[in-house]
């Protein structure tokens, strides 16, 4: 078993599920085409509860334009894109940027900034 496959399945869960803060969900949304093609399609949002870390974003990533500092940081184990929905205590937020870590090959964790 290679570090990241350890880290992957027994670390970062652990570490995740110990210091996790609030509620976050991961919602994927699906899309089913009406009966007829004058019918409109159906869309239905499936959300998961994910063991994660929510907190400020650090100073050094503040640039004044893009991340303004009314952010913050949530910290788990799933494969998101930039327009992936998430949803911290209840509350929806909208996903600024996706840092996978590590950057090549089967990412270990993820980091979102979201808003």
């Amino acid at each position: 078993m290679t570090l990241y496959n350890r880290l992957r399945t027994g670390t970062v869960p652990r570490l995740l599920s110990k210091y996790e803060t609030g509620t976050v969900e991961i919602g994927v949304t699906t899309e089913t085409p009406g009966a007829t093609p004058l019918d409109p399609p159906t869309t239905s949002t499936v959300w998961t509860e994910v063991d994660a870390v929510v907190t400020g974003v650090p100073q050094g990533m503040i640039d004044g334009t893009t991340i303004v500092g009314d952010e913050r940081m949530v910290i788990f184990q799933a494969d998101v894109d930039a327009g992936a929905r998430v949803r911290i205590d209840g509350k929806q937020v909208v996903i600024v940027r996706v840092m996978p870590k590590l950057a090549a090959g089967d990412p270990v964790m993820t980091k979102v900034l979201v808003r």
